[in-house]
């Protein structure tokens, strides 16, 4: 049983009374200052509480480049790209019209360098772009890089986009081209640019949800000069961790960024391809270097431990309270002691003539040396 008390760490101290029911010495000016030392600490806490529930107080993140061997992406419900014709004056046609067509948007899936089925990428209920023409997209894209050239695993898919004269082969049977001479005059009347929208994705810490960035890109089109273009992807992969007490895990993959390499050829570069000429070409591919994030929530352990280190700055006034009570103490005991001996002690101690407070003086000196001699013995 002893080295059981002896174990116990809620343990108490015997205090004598200082008066009835009062066993420690307080004042004033302590409870006021510990109102507002309180009341600091407690609204500061709130505040912080706040801003960490309302996802205020940025994450930590960290990011680093990585090179892969094998990454992938697929795009299903949302778009990675846009295009459409830059309609800068009324008496210009959209090209991509299903009726009398004069220009097809033909994608090319590229399985391991070896090109694969054209498709056309004209869409029969268009979005209206913001020039008031047609917006074209590829649906269910997939994209792979294997630059480990790793056969157990999926070879790299590319896609090439190309912009070529109306291509009767790919349209449906109830639309039809536009005569040559249309197409001519197309190229004559004005000078033509496709506008490029890619959609890359960035993370909104304060939301926690991703936002969509529209980068832009004007690729000119020209009857006599095909234009090349290589759109190099960079991929992020994100683990995020929004747990409050553990962790709590979340991995997306994303486009961040991308490089565009331009150059330019004969516009019957891709004959042998496509049979037509084309104007403009796009390959797409990812880039086998990538980024590794990792985004970070504090969790309530460190954001109570950032209040405790507040609170704890605030609480250092209690050492002078504490000295201000402990002198307010022994100075009322003297007093009180001295009092006890001396019935006109409070009047000598009030007295302003200087041999009064002089006696004073060496009275609570005097008292202060046998208290401390009562106090070893």
């Amino acid at each position: 049983m002893k080295y059981i008390k002896m174990t116990d760490i809620f343990g108490v101290q015997y205090r004598q009374q200082i008066s009835l029911d009062e066993k420690v010495q307080k004042s004033a000016l302590s409870g006021i200052c510990s109102l507002i030392v309180l009341g600091a600490s407690f609204g500061y806490f709130l505040y912080i509480m706040n801003l960490w529930w309302s996802s205020k107080i940025l994450p930590n993140s960290t990011s680093i480049m990585k090179v892969e061997n094998y990454s992938q992406i697929l795009y299903n419900e949302d778009d990675l790209f846009e295009f459409s014709y830059w309609k800068y004056t009324n008496g210009q046609i959209d090209p991509f019209r299903l009726q009398r067509n004069i220009l097809t948007p033909i994608g090319i899936y590229f399985i391991n360098g070896i090109p694969q089925k054209p498709f056309s990428l004209l869409d029969e209920k268009p979005t209206i772009s913001p020039y008031n023409t047609s917006l074209q997209r590829v649906d269910n894209l997939s994209l792979i890089q294997n630059s480990g050239y790793d056969t157990t695993l999926n070879q790299t898919t590319e896609l090439m986009i190309l912009i070529t004269a109306c291509n009767s082969t790919l349209l449906k049977s109830q639309y039809e081209c536009a005569s040559d001479s249309e197409i001519q005059d197309f190229f004559e009347q004005s000078v033509n640019y496709i506008s490029f929208w890619l959609n890359l994705k960035q993370y909104d810490p304060h939301s926690q949800k991703f936002q969509v960035v529209k980068k832009q890109y004007y690729l000119t089109l020209d009857s006599q000069i095909s234009h090349q273009g290589q759109l190099i992807l960079t991929q992020t992969q994100a683990t995020i961790d929004t747990g409050i007490l553990f962790g709590n895990y979340e991995q997306k993959s994303y486009i961040y960024n991308a490089q565009l390499i331009t150059s330019a050829t004969n516009i019957h570069f891709f004959s042998t391809l496509l049979v037509e000429s084309a104007y403009l070409s796009l390959l797409i591919r990812l880039d086998p270097i990538s980024n590794d994030t990792q985004i970070v929530y504090p969790k309530l352990g460190a954001i109570l431990a950032q209040v405790g280190s507040i609170m704890s700055i605030l609480m250092t006034i209690q050492y002078v309270l504490r000295y201000y009570n402990e002198q307010l103490l022994d100075s009322d005991f003297i007093d009180k002691v001295l009092g006890f001996y001396f019935q006109d002690y409070s009047e000598v101690k009030q007295s302003k003539d200087q041999a009064d407070s002089k006696i004073c003086k060496d009275l609570i000196e005097k008292a202060k040396k046998k208290l401390v001699q009562i106090t070893h013995l």
